[in-house]
């Protein structure tokens, strides 16, 4: 998937990319070398937000949030000053539009003049890119990504980047970095389940045409164990992480636990979350095919959560692997590679901007 989002702002040549996914809760890093014919995976690490670094979704204290992510690249190894970051959330806006069949030059002076149609933010108040993806059945009309965030985010992130010594190359969006970690998706829900904040993006044909963020992720689960079995949040962290069986594959056990009572509770809000963004897009566009739920992000990794949501959605669930397309070194221990993966597919995403024409 050759799409340049965004990218347009910066210049990139290196063989060290880094990318920097700054979630609701955790700051994640991977870098790739590019000095092989396939990227490998060489450094990578994740560590908590620092209280007060972030507000309703913005940098709020750049200065702490530039020492700490200083901190997470040197303790992860990771080399050089490249580094791509990404936006996402209900402030950035991914569309796919078709145009009549044209010349790029001409498809670049329609979209500036009538860029405003498209996008839903006030004039001046955001950056935008575009890239053709494909043409429609027709062959008359082209179809057309259109991916738009507020200045406010971008510049602050540009900001950050100087603050920490660090030269940004691309500025991605969430979903279509996650998208290049898993391959070119197609027909397919694609759900990155982060700390509070759940993106849910519809993919067809290789590329995001619709997204919607729900205000709920992986801490809800932490909360649900620590509330019922009386253990404090960290407590409550490491038994949802290594305990299997606190959530069941289905609700129809008659010994079901109050444990997964309430998880089940809180999977079913996600399920019904999912069905309702599939159904609403297919409504909108009825020529559209929607046939499996990829997950992914550090709050994907509840044990059963799979087949408790193929049984809540009636489709096929899966959990998304960033690392099958890079080659991850002999440095990494595998359990700990492994067991980090799922926060890291944004970042190995906007690392393989690095591989990108």
């Amino acid at each position: 998937m050759n799409v340049s989002i965004l990218s347009n702002l910066f210049n990139r040549d290196s063989k060290y990319i880094t990318g920097v996914d700054i979630g609701s809760g955790f700051i994640k890093v991977a870098q790739l070398d590019y000095s092989q014919s396939q990227p490998a995976l060489i450094a990578a690490g994740a560590t908590a937000l620092p209280p007060g670094a972030i507000t309703d979704g913005l940098i709020s204290n750049s200065a702490l949030l530039a020492t700490q992510l200083q901190q997470l690249m040197l303790s992860a190894g990771c080399h050089g000053e490249n580094v791509a970051f990404s936006v996402g959330g209900r402030s950035t806006f991914v569309r796919e539009v078709l145009f009549p069949s044209m010349e790029p030059a001409e498809l670049k002076e329609a979209i500036t003049w009538d860029i405003e149609k498209y996008i839903p933010f006030a004039p001046d108040t955001y950056y935008y890119d575009y890239s053709i993806v494909g043409k429609s059945e027709t062959d008359l009309e082209m179809r057309v990504l259109i991916a738009a965030a507020p200045k406010e985010e971008i510049d602050a992130l540009v900001a950050l980047a100087n603050e920490s010594g660090l030269k940004p190359i691309a500025i991605d969006i969430d979903a279509l970095a996650a998208g290049r970690a898993l391959g070119d998706p197609d027909s397919a829900l694609l759900v990155d389940i982060g700390d509070s904040i759940t993106q849910i993006t519809v993919f067809q044909g290789g590329c995001p045409v619709a997204a919607r963020t729900v205000v709920m992720g992986g801490r809800n689960f932490t909360l649900d164990i620590m509330q019922i079995l009386g253990l404090t949040y960290q407590e409550a962290e490491l038994l949802k992480v290594r305990q299997e069986g606190l959530l069941r594959p289905r609700n129809d056990d008659d010994d079901a636990t109050d444990v997964h009572s309430k998880l089940a509770q809180s999977v079913g809000e996600l399920a019904r979350e999912i069905v309702q963004t599939s159904e609403f897009y297919k409504v909108q566009n009825r020529s559209a095919v929607i046939d499996k739920v990829i997950l992914t992000g550090g709050g994907a990794n509840l044990d059963n959560l799979i087949k408790h949501l193929e049984w809540q959605t009636g489709m096929p669930v899966a959990l998304l692997d960033p690392l099958f397309s890079v080659r991850s070194t002999a440095a990494f221990d595998p359990q700990y590679i492994r067991g980090l993966a799922g926060q890291l597919t944004v970042a190995i995403g906007l690392a393989m901007r690095g591989g990108e024409a």
